[in-house]
């Protein structure tokens, strides 16, 4: 439900491969439906939230939706194990400055715990906006971001760079499925997607050096706020 193209994307799966087999009935209009635990929602709502902080950035809604779940919920759902995949993901350091950012700024009432940077969190929040991709420059530099995270925690530079002119099919998946069972098609995305933007970037764009410009900057300080959080090293 996260998507393939990272390891991160992949190991926020591997916590609902079995989600059927455990799961709430609740009725609406006199149906019975089947839906998540408290604890998958929450996990769910969790990795979503990361996910798009890896990408473009993430808006305070995201932000919203955890705490307001949280505090609703928070009596049905299973800490233990939501602790456990926090640590497991690594996404622990983010969560909790997300909790903090929701006592501290926001007025709710959240048990004292580790905080980390939630300053420098809350002001790349206010900057992304909904999803980090609403101007140019935001979204030049989100491709550097998820780039930096397809390619591994680990990866050079070179392979960041390899990464951004070539990714994987997986990167096409939600627009071209038929990459799964025909990937020779894989290069002639490539190419459409350099063409896309040297439009978008080089020939349509009279201002296209400030762009460039200011995207690598943000770029750049959004791959170092990832680093932080122990996403990339």
């Amino acid at each position: 439900p996260i998507g393939q193209e990272s390891m991160i994307k992949r190991t926020f799966n591997d916590y609902f491969k079995d989600v059927t087999k455990h799961y709430l009935e609740c009725d609406i209009q006199g149906h019975r439906i089947r839906t998540m635990t408290y604890t998958d929602h929450y996990l769910f709502l969790f990795f979503h939230t990361l996910k798009h902080f890896c990408e473009g950035g993430v808006g305070i809604r995201q932000v919203l939706d955890l705490l307001l779940f949280r505090e609703k919920y928070a009596a049905e759902m299973d800490w233990e194990y939501i602790g456990k995949a926090l640590q497991e993901t690594g996404g622990y350091p983010f969560y909790c400055d997300c909790m903090e950012i929701g006592k501290r700024y926001l007025g709710f009432e959240v048990p004292n715990g580790k905080y980390y940077r939630p300053k420098e969190l809350l002001e790349d929040i206010l900057y992304s906006g909904a999803f980090g991709n609403d101007t140019k420059e935001k979204l030049l530099a989100s491709r550097m971001t998820s780039m930096a995270v397809i390619s591994g925690a680990d990866s050079s530079l070179l392979r960041r760079i390899m990464i951004f002119l070539f990714p994987p099919k997986e990167s096409f998946m939600m627009f071209r499925p038929e990459l799964m069972t025909k990937p020779y098609l894989l290069p002639l995305e490539w190419i459409r997607r350099w063409i896309r933007f040297i439009k978008k970037y080089l020939l349509r764009n009279p201002q296209k050096e400030m762009v460039i410009k200011s995207s690598l900057h943000r770029g750049k300080r959004r791959i170092r706020l990832l680093q932080k959080y122990g996403i990339l090293r």
